[in-house]
């Protein structure tokens, strides 16, 4: 959807372009140069102000480590998640492939 809106954006541009970058103002063309100055100044702030106001919700990062130990009973690590489970214990799965090859 990002790629969509700016792929749209970039076709509007295409629209503004000839009547910022005139012949009149030709070689330098300080009126297009300064829009572009003021529409990257614009993008600026507005991902300044994005930063701030949802940059510091916790809801855009990951687990804190005190929240992923929790999650692992405590170990933080893989090998948690199998406890309860012994090694010999056969899973339903490898034995339907057991059965299916003594077909």
């Amino acid at each position: 959807m990002a790629d969509n809106n700016s792929i749209a954006i970039a076709n509007i541009s295409g629209v503004v372009t000839p009547y910022v970058f005139t012949a009149a103002t030709a070689p330098r063309y300080y009126p297009g140069l300064w829009t572009l100055f003021a529409m990257l100044g614009t993008a600026a702030v507005l991902v300044g102000y994005l930063w701030y106001r949802l940059g510091s919700s916790s809801e855009y990062r990951g687990p804190s480590e005190e929240q992923k130990q929790q999650d692992f009973g405590g170990k933080g690590d893989v090998e948690s998640l199998g406890e309860g489970r012994h090694s010999n214990e056969r899973l339903p799965a490898a034995e339907l492939v057991d059965n299916y090859e003594h077909r």
